[in-house]
């Protein structure tokens, strides 16, 4: 049976996904490789498109890892900066292995977030909310032409703006979850209205209604247009009306981005993806994937879709969830999902909500959840990969 760890996102300073990486202990290493070979071999990896697979040296040597991986641009590896003094040499020999791979491979696609032939990343690891001091005190990055800087286990805003302000290029941590950075008053109108448009989508309302609440908001009005000109059939027609836009859209694809657009919305301090956009993104592909996976109807899968979506929607608005999910007026099953985790969408949003966070796995029975969601631990992976791919795919809009 393959190891069932969590993944968890590596963002750029706009808080785009550029990789993933297992959340392992240092023992791990063995059974993380192990993975990795499964997940290159099953082709999961070349779905992730511009996102790729951060593998974490902790203890292993470079003799551990096979050609096939060093070749695989999809992957970059992760070294604690600890080791670039103690086995400086070893890194040195392999760091110009990569970088004879890296050149050749990027030659030919030059596609990725990470717009750079650097595989070798310094990780920083934090621990802990007293860590500013420590993160304040660095000075001193690696900066060669293929290694990248990670601040690791930030666990709120305030570290990731002072990483950023630190120079760092990637960010790992549970900081997105941050309660602090709910909604401010200023977006609170157009937040009401989202909410709204989705309660009239939801009952089927004429597109008149929704005309009417597009027309009250200039900026949505904006991202509606501009929402519908990036479909690949509307890149040659020209939108003369709300009620074209909307009917060009498509209701289900409206309900989608609307639900989308809760997260993007909000204030974000001048990045380009609120911090908890594409984390709920991930939630509503996974739980969309597992309905599929269950053969659940379309209706089934659109609800977990937006189980998933919603379910951060205490941390955006900086309220309880019972004070936000009976407004919305969701289906009795929804409801029951996102406020008690119960019935098969509770129980597949329990493992999903696992999937790409930082826990203590000794705590944790994994394999109880996967039993819980009917899900083995190869369609776990598989429907983690295609959910990042989604991921993957919303970040360049």
């Amino acid at each position: 049976m393959l190891p069932l760890v969590s993944f968890l996102p590596l963002v750029n300073a706009q808080h785009a996904v550029c990789a993933i990486l297992p959340q392992t202990s240092t023992e791990d290493g063995a059974q993380v490789l192990k993975l990795c070979l499964h997940l290159q071999a099953s082709g999961s990896l070349a779905k992730l498109q511009a996102i790729r697979l951060c593998l974490p040296m902790h203890t292993l040597s470079l003799q551990d890892f096979p050609v096939s991986l060093i070749e695989d641009s999809n992957f970059i590896f992760s070294v604690p900066r600890s080791r670039l003094q103690d086995d400086s040499a070893a890194l040195q020999v392999f760091e110009r292995q990569l970088q004879d791979f890296a050149l050749r491979s990027y030659a030919a696609n030059a596609t990725r977030t990470l717009e750079n032939p650097k595989r070798l990343v310094s990780d920083e690891l934090f621990s802990g909310r007293s860590q500013a001091a420590k993160l304040s005190a660095v000075n001193q990055l690696p900066v060669t032409p293929t290694w990248l800087t990670m601040a690791s286990n930030l666990p709120d805003m305030t570290h990731f703006y002072l990483a950023r302000e630190r120079g760092f290029d990637l960010f790992s941590g549970d900081f997105a979850f941050d309660a602090k950075q709910g909604v401010h008053s200023r977006d609170l109108r157009t937040q009401t209205l989202l909410l709204q448009l989705l309660k009239l989508v939801a009952r089927d309302a004429e597109t008149k209604e929704l005309e009417l609440v597009f027309k009250q908001d200039a900026n949505l009005s904006f991202m509606l247009l501009k929402m519908v000109r990036t479909a690949a059939f509307a890149r040659a027609v020209k939108v003369a009306s709300y009620t074209q836009a909307i009917s060009m859209l498509g209701r289900r694809q409206l309900q989608r981005w609307l639900q989308m657009l809760l997260y993007a919305g909000a204030e974000t301090a001048g990045v380009a993806h609120h911090p908890l956009m594409l984390r709920a993104a991930f939630r509503a592909a996974m739980m969309e994937g597992l309905m599929k996976k269950l053969e659940q109807d379309c209706q089934q899968q659109d609800g977990a879709f937006m189980v998933g979506m919603f379910s951060l929607l205490d941390l955006l608005f900086a309220m309880p969830m019972q004070e936000i999910i009976p407004s919305l007026n969701l289906p009795e099953s929804l409801e029951q999902a996102l406020l008690n985790r119960s019935g098969l969408m509770g129980a597949c949003l329990n493992l999903v909500e696992q999937a790409d966070r930082i826990h203590n796995r000794a705590d944790l029975d994994v394999e109880n959840l996967l039993n819980q969601a009917q899900c083995s631990s190869e369609d776990y992976y598989r429907l983690l990969m295609q959910a990042y791919a989604w991921v993957a795919q919303l970040g360049q809009i």
